[in-house]
């Protein structure tokens, strides 16, 4: 074992001695014993920092999930041994997936007062210690903290006199997302109405959407004002918000305005909103709104028009328009005339069985070496497979969609450099050209294809991201920095990314060998963090 290791068992006192060991609890002993494994293993595998040894070590951290039901001194001796990873020296790569992960299980596991306040000081880590750039995930876990005395210190945070905690401990406020936790904040409701009308409109955004979750008629004048902020990222608050309070009389007409947003996904999330709505007097303006939008938000208007009405007609707006007709003649919304499930009709594209409802699409495809793998000596390779598909989903576009296409292996190759084109025949054959020419070589830079995605293909809303393996080189191959990134980008875009782990086939026997659950790990993350679908094709 490493003095490192040792350093680490040094910390924690878990076999217990004498008349306390026989009295105690099996489960407990469990516990310690599961401890004392991890850390040793852990020891053990940091050694190594190459990607194969990083994600060993990370699924060993992964076990101490099974200590969020043990007593609270068995806990804390975790969290000592979690901290211990996140000040070990050195900003490689491949100790921020294991920093990201001991953030994780420290919300989960803490019982003292005292993690809330390390963990904001991590988030807070400037240039130059190996914990800098973390505040992201910290941001994201610090709700999952247990206590009342956890919930009391966010609270307090809120008088904090420094931007950078207030907008912290607001991010985390926001993410309770529990009722019974959430009552917690009337007390802070007078400071978190003031706060949503801050000159920073990170830290406004923020309070707005914490106030969505308090049950007070005090919260309702600055959600109105949200509404008309000159900011997206207020008025996108403003629309997730008000879809929580619809049930309270003048909501809807408030909300009802973000539908003329100038924002896509400030409209979207004003649609999805009003699926909670008990009252279809705004039907008539969302069958309104489907000859303006494109076709994705087509698509969530009459998924949420399915849901208020109780049947559906498509993804066309003049069948809705000719129920509306009907319905006010016979002066019914209730008026069930035709009804069926939405269908694809004229959308018919799919791509791997994923509908693609979007008419500002990417299709982003992998060529990287292992790509050629193949199930079997007379079996299609992974590619020509990934071809087959691509170019069916390509051959049932409709003809008003704008679409793109791009490969990446060791570095990203799209067909269009100047964003997308619109569907037609000439488009379609040379894309299918061009596609078909693709061989399988290089590695698998991932962050730089999803990097040109957002910055070249400014108008996409919807992205099929098709990739067999995790990560192998590029500006980064951590799988928590890429997710960051994306996020980042994505703030006030939106765009939704469907990820296919495309996994047929076994590593060749003088290959390297392929880490596919993994693959899996990042696809899955890439595709929850932009509310994409996620498939496994093995």
């Amino acid at each position: 074992m490493t003095r490192s290791a040792l350093a680490l068992l040094s910390i924690l006192v878990i076999v217990p001695t004498g008349a306390h060991a026989q009295a105690d609890d099996p489960l407990v002993a469990d516990g310690r014993a599961l401890l004392l494994d991890v850390v040793a293993s852990f020891g053990s595998l940091q050694r190594n920092r190459d990607p194969l040894h990083t994600r060993l070590a990370d699924q060993q951290l992964e076990r101490l999930r099974a200590l969020e039901t043990m007593p609270p001194e068995l806990r804390e001796k975790a969290c000592r041994f979690l901290k211990r990873i996140l000040e070990m020296k050195g900003r490689e790569d491949s100790l921020y997936r294991l920093r990201v992960t001991a953030i994780r299980l420290i919300a989960k596991l803490a019982h003292e007062v005292s993690w809330a306040k390390y963990l904001a000081r991590v988030a807070l880590a400037r240039k130059g210690s190996p914990m800098v750039g973390l505040d992201f995930y910290v941001e994201r876990n610090l709700a999952n903290l247990r206590t009342p005395a956890h919930a009391k210190w966010l609270l307090t945070g809120l008088q904090d006199s420094r931007r950078s905690i207030r907008r912290l401990v607001l991010g985390a406020l926001a993410r309770l997302d529990d009722p019974k936790r959430a009552a917690m904040l009337l007390p802070a409701l007078d400071r978190l109405c003031a706060l949503a009308g801050d000159d920073d409109k990170e830290i406004a955004s923020r309070a707005v959407a914490v106030l969505g979750q308090i049950e007070s008629s005090r919260v309702f004048p600055p959600l109105v004002r949200a509404v008309t902020d000159g900011s997206a990222l207020v008025r996108l608050a403003a629309a997730q918000a008000l879809g929580r309070r619809l049930h309270v009389p003048g909501t809807v007409p408030v909300l009802a305005r973000l539908l003329e947003d100038t924002n896509a996904r400030v409209r979207e999330e004003c649609v999805i909103s009003f699926r909670r709505a008990k009252d279809k007097a705004i039907v008539p303006r969302l069958i309104a709104r489907m000859s303006k939008e494109p076709l994705r938000l087509r698509a969530a208007l009459a998924k949420t028009l399915q849901h208020l009405v109780g049947h559906g007609f498509g993804l066309d707006p003049k069948p809705w328009q000719d129920w509306l007709k009907s319905a006010r003649a016979a002066g019914n919304l209730d008026l069930d005339r035709g009804a069926r499930a939405t269908p694809r009709g004229r959308y018919a594209s799919q791509y791997y069985g994923i509908p693609v409802l979007s008419d500002r699409v990417l299709f982003i495809l992998d060529v990287s070496r292992s790509m050629d793998y193949r199930a079997g000596l007379v079996a299609k390779s992974r590619l020509a497979r990934a071809k087959q598909e691509l170019t069916k989903a390509l051959r049932g576009l409709d003809k008003k969609s704008y679409f793109g296409v791009m490969a990446f292996s060791s570095s990203p190759l799209p067909l269009q450099r100047n964003g997308l084109v619109r569907v037609s025949e000439r488009s379609i054959k040379r894309a299918v050209k061009w596609i078909g020419q693709q061989g399988a070589q290089g590695g698998t830079n991932s962050y730089g294809a999803l990097e040109l995605a957002f910055d070249k293909f400014p108008k996409v809303d919807t992205i099929y991201f098709l990739s067999d393996g995790s990560p192998t080189l590029g500006r980064t191959i951590v799988q928590e920095r890429i997710i960051q990134r994306v996020a980042k980008w994505n703030r006030l875009r939106g765009v939704r990314i469907h990820t296919i782990a495309l996994l047929t086939g076994d590593t060749p026997a003088h290959d390297v060998w392929e880490d596919k659950q993994d693959a899996q790990r990042f696809m899955r993350a890439l595709a929850e963090e932009t509310g994409g679908e996620f498939l496994i094709i093995k």
